[in-house]
């Protein structure tokens, strides 16, 4: 039932709306009647605005070979063509390697089998008679070696791992030295969100094998990181004994009452 209000006016039969907004979209009825009889007539209104990207494509970063996908959730009415571009260049999906999708209102860009002549930026541009609206995110293909050393200072946080971001990929497990790793157990080591594991104020213990899986689509990928932890690299200068030029001398230094081995 609508009625007298700051942007609604009812005079006899008419209705006035002013200051339309999008929530006055839909359908409104007139009734007319006595106590025996009644007639009604409906009109529909169409508030028409520009386009919108309510969710603009992010980042990825993907492996070499795999599939990225980008996704951009528009608005607008008359309904907006959006449009995919990547270096100036519209991407149509009679393109062998694009697949262009959209389901209401939800249009997505999937890129196959990605190369790295496909990075760079991807923009979703939107636009209808009343204006246009764009978005942008980056594309990396990247590669993951089998095997990675890693020297981490002791005291010192580092991550290990590769952030992977696309469709389809989960961090199942990390191990070290072939054993699952107990979170609860250490609480200096955790799990990113991205998947990446983080070792806060590093000891001699961490140094060791560590091993993550995951699954990406329908591929398990492994990347085994060798990680050695060793004190801080300390020089001084000393007269050698069968010269007077000073000559470097340098030494792991490692805090007061641990064991320290020198590498």
């Amino acid at each position: 039932m609508v009625k007298d209000g700051p942007r609604h006016t009812l005079r006899g039969d008419n209705l006035t709306i002013s200051q339309v907004i999008r929530s006055d979209n839909g359908t409104y009825e007139c009734i007319l009647g006595n106590e025996r009889y009644n007639i009604s007539a409906n009109a529909t209104l169409t508030v028409e605005y520009g386009p919108a990207i309510v969710f603009g494509p992010v980042n990825v970063k993907i492996l070499k070979n795999y599939n990225a996908r980008f996704q951009c959730n528009v608005t607008g009415q008359p309904k907006p063509i959006v449009q995919w571009l990547h270096k100036r260049r519209y991407l149509s999906r009679t393109l062998p390697r694009y697949q262009v999708e959209e389901t209401d209102g939800a249009h997505s860009l999937t890129i196959r089998n990605v190369k790295e002549t496909d990075n760079g930026r991807y923009i979703c541009s939107v636009i209808n008679i009343y204006g246009i609206a764009t978005s942008s995110a980056k594309l990396t293909a990247v590669d993951i070696p089998w095997n990675v050393n890693k020297t981490i200072v002791y005291g010192q946080n580092d991550t290990l791992g590769t952030k992977v971001l696309g469709a389809d990929i989960f961090i199942i497990q990390w191990t070290k030295d072939g054993n699952a790793i107990n979170y609860t157990d250490n609480s200096r080591i955790t799990k990113n969100t991205d998947g990446t594991l983080l070792i806060t104020k590093a000891s001699f213990d961490d140094s060791g094998e560590y091993v993550w899986t995951s699954v990406f689509g329908l591929d398990q990928i492994n990347q085994r990181i060798s990680v050695t932890v060793r004190g801080k690299m300390q020089c001084k200068y000393i007269n050698h004994y069968f010269s007077f030029v000073p000559r470097p001398v340098c030494l792991f230094v490692c805090p007061k009452d641990v064991f320290c081995v020198a590498f």
